[in-house]
């Protein structure tokens, strides 16, 4: 990698998968140079910085031992024509699987190609033959083994399967050693054990890539445009990253104009190209770079939606997709290189096996569905979340989300004690149910279990919904030694899912927890208006059994939910609609008019809740304690925590949210001051306020965030990434020593100590709308700043919100506008990291 904050350069790489509009995959033997360059020139003033090729395996190797010298010549070729209008290239080999049909050669007649001598020398002969002709070209920047080689043919074992890429990796490193290497896998091989794993991949690749379509994906049965759908690429490329612990490339995305509008089409490929950014991805390549004039030929004549996945038309003139592509790619000039995502505080932790689960209803699909839901319900939440392995480094979380833990294989004895040990010494667990069963579980999350069966059993086939205790929609109140009673409030609804699809709820008492949340079947509205629960509050009954319970465990916080809700979220269509489902139609909290006053009363005619009250702690208070060794301390980039003394005195010691309030809490920064967040409104909340009560009790509060769920923001920083992590950028919950940045696998790896005196590098907003309509937004930061838009140049000034008695407030932006999958990115300045401008702002103290 070189220095290079990836290894295919220094920003972001923009570019498609192509081949030739009207000779399509004949591209070799039907060799037309001139429309070649026609089109190529069209995609390079469309944005695209390199295109992604196939070396159609028939056509190059015709006979076993004969490589095809006349397509050698097409091949070098085609590379002087794209490097003559500026673009790169990614030659791909083994070509055996494209649009949905197999493309086989003549000669294999049955033999394995990941394990038969012969087919093995075949492969080998032909990437000899293709590094001689063009492993010196100026525009090669990078190889690709093969083109879903888990749909073509899969390898008998994933041992077959590694040796087979270390074989061929280590060829095309003998011939190019400093062109990076990688694999085209399909997300087949994230939903099936195909013999083409992650983590093997990453022995012979420089990078790993996804290929990831939400009109196939059986995970996104929602409509296109909205969340679900558009995140789908933006998890799949950080899950693989996660997994092989290599930077990832979103190699294959895109949507075809025969099953969505040219606009909705656009806005797809706007919205995943933002946020494919905002996570730190390597890149993002469409498919396809142009609409095909060949229907009539296969693979088209057999997949007929196949002709339309360009972002060019048929005669190289921009679709909506294509204009998109071209905004975003201006974009792109406009920013520095090496930006990649500041660090955040809260992690999804992977199971420990994710392919070889001993149950066979915990499948690698359940797991990716399992985890995808949990990657939306913490974006929902406005919570920025990586993904890390069991054996990682959890030094830079304060907040750790263990999604449908089932009961074996998952989570190991050794891997749950260490779990234990990290909440003990100030982390946050959160964790929900399917079949956990382990040592020590009452004591870390202060229950009794009594049973553990499906909730049909006792409360039918469904719908339920989730109910919340007003103290999980304000930790404020929690926090106080005797929380106000209150009205519980619907937040999601709940069908279980049509498939077959095993599920356990575990049954338990609170001995020391505290219950905020419970599950029923869903009463009738009365007036048939199916949003109408969601959206008031209504009283507990004492048939309704408790859900969720969250305990002071040590210096830290363990939040238990007693159903698999992320997987029971992930079989439901519409699961994130606005309003229908979950019930999530306004989402966040919004500012109360007078300043944040909490909406602790009922809607008129809603009787109070007064008869019940939530199981008590031994303890008089839950203070935050401030971290141990193992556990990062508050910092400015992320995480902000409240001093707070014994008995909830305000000054050194153990650290508390205080009052304040909304989803997140309030916080305060290193001086004292407190920064109040909005407590809750009486617009219907969604699944995504359980997350959002999590990373309360870890103190957590996002650097910058919007008032609506669908609405994705993150921040940008410079620094270089190495394997998906961060490297060369202080940790923002506090390094591990001086000098020396967690890596993944538990090592370190040097850094220098940024310079505190030195002036801040410039640090860039992403704010993306997954919603498919507008939406007006609002943002609100941790402190002054000015938001410069980096297309227009022009400023959002930010001014203080919310009461000032306790010192420096949120800040907040007026409400702009933001079109459906539209994007804004703005250099910040003069935030709280920028000590002059922060000085400035402030005058004598209290901002104006």
């Amino acid at each position: 990698m070189e220095g290079s904050r990836q290894p295919l350069g220094r920003r972001f790489l923009l570019g498609v998968n192509y081949w030739p509009s009207r000779q399509g995959v004949a591209m070799w033997a039907l060799w037309d140079a001139d429309a070649v360059h026609r089109e190529l020139r069209a995609l390079a003033d469309a944005g695209c910085q390199v295109v992604r090729f196939f070396l159609r395996w028939s056509h190059f190797q015709p006979e076993e031992d004969r490589v095809d010298p006349v397509a050698l010549e097409r091949l070098r070729q085609f590379c002087d024509l794209a490097h003559a209008v500026g673009l790169g290239v990614i030659p791909t080999f083994f070509t055996g699987h494209m649009s949905g049909e197999n493309w086989d050669v003549p000669w294999r007649q049955g033999r394995c190609p990941y394990t038969d001598p012969g087919m093995l020398r075949a492969q080998v002969r032909l990437i000899q033959a293709a590094a001689e002709a063009i492993g010196d070209h100026p525009a090669l920047r990078a190889w690709d083994l093969a083109n879903e080689p888990d749909i073509f043919v899969r390898p008998p074992s994933p041992d077959a399967g590694w040796l087979w890429c270390r074989l061929l990796y280590r060829e095309l490193k003998a011939h190019t050693p400093h062109v990076p290497v990688t694999l085209g896998i399909h997300v087949t091989s994230l939903a099936d054990d195909c013999g083409l794993r992650p983590e093997d991949i990453a022995d012979a690749a420089d990078f790993v890539c996804m290929h990831l379509y939400p009109i196939y994906s059986p995970w996104c049965p929602d409509p296109a445009g909205t969340v679900r759908p558009n995140l789908l690429v933006p998890f799949g490329d950080r899950l693989v990253a996660a997994m092989a612990r290599r930077p990832a490339l979103a190699e294959e995305f895109g949507s075809t104009t025969l099953m969505m509008s040219p606009t909705l089409h656009g806005r797809y490929v706007s919205a995943v190209l933002a946020s494919l950014l905002l996570h730190g991805s390597l890149g993002a390549l469409a498919w396809c770079g142009l609409d095909f004039a060949c229907a009539e030929e296969l693979p088209y004549d057999s997949t007929p939606y196949e002709v339309a996945f360009g972002i060019l038309d048929a005669q190289g003139r921009p679709k909506p997709a294509g204009e998109a592509f071209g905004r975003f790619a201006r974009l792109l000039r406009r920013l520095p290189d090496d930006l990649t995502p500041a660090p955040g505080p809260a992690a999804i932790l992977l199971p420990e096996r994710y392919y070889d689960n001993a149950d066979p209803d915990v499948t690698p699909e359940r797991n990716f569905a399992v985890l995808f839901n949990a990657f939306v319900l913490a974006r929902r939440a406005g919570l920025p979340v990586a993904l890390v392995r069991p054996d990682d480094d959890w030094t830079p979380y304060r907040l750790l989300i263990l999604p449908c833990v089932p009961r074996r294989n998952s989570l190991s004895n050794r891997t749950w004690n260490r779990l234990r040990r990290w909440v003990e010494a100030g982390g946050t667990l959160y964790l929900s149910y399917d079949g956990a069963a382990l040592p020590g579980m009452d004591d870390v999350f202060g229950i009794t279990v009594l049973d553990a069966h499906p909730r049909e059993a006792v409360h039918g086939p469904g719908p339920w919904e989730l109910l919340l205790h007003p103290a999980a929609c304000d930790p404020d109140a929690l926090l106080e030694p005797d929380p106000r009673a209150g009205d519980a409030r619907p937040v999601a609804r709940l069908v279980p899912p049509a498939r077959s699809a095993p599920r356990k709820r575990l049954v338990a008492s609170p001995t020391g927890a505290r219950v905020l949340g419970w599950i029923r079947p869903v009463r009738p509205g009365g007036d048939g208006d199916a949003d109408r629960d969601l959206a008031t509050w209504d009283e507990p009954a004492s048939s309704d059994e408790p859900a969720v319970f969250v305990h002071r465990y040590g210096r830290g916080w363990a939040v238990l939910v007693t159903d698999p809700l992320e997987w029971i979220l992930a079989c439901m269509p519409g699961a994130y609609g606005a309003g229908r489902g979950t019930g999530s139609e306004t989402g966040r909290p919004a500012d109360a008019a007078a300043g944040g006053q909490a909406a602790s009363a009922s809607p008129a005619g809603v009787p109070r809740a007064s008869a019940w009250a939530p199981a008590r702690s031994t303890t008089a208070a839950w203070p935050i304690a401030t971290p141990a060794a193992g556990v990062a301390p508050a910092s400015a980039s992320g995480v902000t925590a409240v001093p707070q003394g014994e008995g909830g005195e305000v000054g050194s010691g153990p650290t508390s949210l205080q009052q304040g309030g909304g989803a997140w809490g309030s916080v305060k920064d290193a001086e004292g001051r407190s920064s109040s967040r909005s407590r809750p409104g009486t617009g219907p909340l969604g699944p995504e306020q359980v997350y959002r009560l999590a990373a309360g009790l870890a103190g957590i509060v996002p650097e910058w965030e919007a008032d609506h769920p669908d609405v994705e923001t993150g921040v940008l920083v410079p620094g270089a990434v190495d394997g998906g992590h961060q490297v060369g950028e202080s940790n923002p919950a506090g390094p591990l020593a001086p000098g020396i940045i967690p890596s993944p696998g538990g090592q370190v790896a040097s850094s220098a100590v940024p310079d505190p005196s030195a002036a801040p590098a410039a640090r860039y907003l992403v704010v993306v709308n997954h919603r498919p309509e507008p939406v007006t937004v609002t943002l609100s930061g941790r402190g002054p700043a000015e938001l410069i838009d980096v297309e227009t140049g022009s400023a959002l000034a930010c001014r203080p919100t919310g009461p000032r008695e306790r010192g420096r407030p949120r800040w907040q932006t007026p409400p702009w506008r933001l079109e459906p999958g539209g994007w804004r990115v703005f250099r910040i300045a003069g935030d709280a990291l920028d000590a002059a401008a922060l000085s400035r702002s402030r005058g004598d103290g209290v901002p104006s």
